[in-house]
């Protein structure tokens, strides 16, 4: 009687393991986890770039509220807008290839 117990243990276990496996294979689980494990890595980088955005904004205004009150970063703002010189300066301007 033991033994017979034990082998409908061991059908049933088989059995479950049967299915659970084709669930996996048919449903394509390990497809979906590696796209979710993508997508993360792609959310992780979105939101390092939105933190280091958010520290640039910062500094920014920082920025722009010690220019109210600074009149050398006044001066120098304002010639670097409009790209003026003082007699006597020489400009190296170095720029970027598209």
């Amino acid at each position: 009687m033991k033994r017979t117990d034990y082998t409908w243990y061991w059908l049933t276990l088989a059995l479950v393991t049967a299915l659970a496996l084709a669930y996996v294979d048919q449903r394509d689980l390990e497809g979906r986890y590696g796209t979710y494990r993508q997508t993360m890595q792609t959310v992780e980088k979105q939101q390092q770039q939105v933190e280091s955005l958010r520290e640039r904004v910062v500094s920014e205004e920082k920025r722009a509220t010690g220019m109210d009150s600074d009149p050398l970063e006044q001066e120098a703002n304002i010639r670097r807008v409009k790209r003026l010189v003082r007699e006597g300066e020489i400009i190296f301007r170095v720029e970027e290839r598209p």
